[in-house]
């Protein structure tokens, strides 16, 4: 049996090298254009080649060109950072306009000898929270206590490693080297990994987006609600890349590692893991 399958391959190989002539003749007349020498093994060598010149041109279109930022989950975190600069340069224009527009106003009624009314100033640029300078009042510190005692994130009960997890492959949130790991008696529920900066914040699994928003202390921050009652929360960021109530995938950029938030000591991004409400150390489950 095997002689026969290599005398039939030898047969087709043979058949391929056989070369054929095509002609070209004019419709109207049937005369003599053209032809063509051809074989059944130049045409398979001619179209795997053309098939694998498009192959490497179109990776080399998505890996190094703009064209990327089209496909869904290769979007560039800069763009975002840069997009957001802009807003903040657009915001203080207006607001410089807003108050050239007040100083002529006013200086029309001086020169009219008109009374001046009470006008208000221009409302303040809106710059990010993060560049902003806030000190504490004692209602502030009254509220703190208050919200901290009411934290949704508290544990109810001894917060300890569950004896299982979820049988998934978590996605690292972002590749550095970890600052300050997981404690409990000083109520560090998560670990801060430090990375370069511009650096996506990348969901650990799939999930829904179920908080959004700047805090005062942990600056802009991302909750996600995955499966297995299992939560993760990404605190710091610099740029919020999803809004709440949106879905993601492992390893979707939802963020931008930054600075924000007064507990901030430097561009980093903090990292929780709830199981079943409770705290999990995520060095025992995720490699940074």
């Amino acid at each position: 049996m095997a002689r026969a399958l290599l005398n039939r391959l030898k047969s087709l190989v043979s058949r391929g090298r056989h070369h054929y002539r095509i002609q070209v003749l004019d419709e109207a007349d049937f005369g003599f254009k053209r032809s063509f020498r051809l074989s059944f093994l130049k045409l398979v060598v001619l179209f795997s080649s053309i098939i694998i010149v498009m192959v490497l041109l179109t990776i080399y279109l998505v890996a190094f060109t703009g064209l990327r930022e089209y496909i869904p989950g290769y979007s560039d975190p800069a763009l975002k950072l840069k997009t957001l600069e802009l807003e903040y340069k657009t915001d203080s224009l207006a607001y410089a306009l807003d108050s050239r527009d007040l100083m002529l106003i006013t200086l029309q009624k001086v020169l009219k000898g008109e009374r001046l009314p009470d006008y208000l100033p221009p409302s303040k640029d809106s710059i990010s929270p993060e560049l902003a300078s806030f000190q504490r009042s004692p209602e502030d510190s009254l509220l703190r206590l208050e919200m901290e005692s009411q934290d949704l994130f508290m544990p109810l009960g001894k917060a300890e490693r569950p004896k299982s997890l979820p049988d998934a492959l978590p996605f690292p949130p972002a590749k550095g080297w970890v600052t300050d790991s997981f404690n409990l008696r000083k109520s560090h529920y998560g670990v801060d990994v430090s990375t370069e900066r511009n650096e996506a914040v990348k969901s650990m699994l799939d999930g829904t987006v179920i908080y959004a928003d700047w805090s005062f202390e942990s600056g802009y921050t991302l909750v996600v609600q995955h499966g297995f009652n299992l939560v993760t929360v990404y605190k710091h960021n610099a740029v919020m890349l999803k809004k709440q109530g949106a879905f993601v995938r492992a390893g979707e950029p939802i963020g931008i590692v930054g600075n924000s938030g007064e507990l901030s000591s430097g561009h980093h991004v903090h990292f929780e893991v709830w199981y079943e409400g409770l705290p999990v150390d995520p060095l025992s489950w995720v490699s940074f």
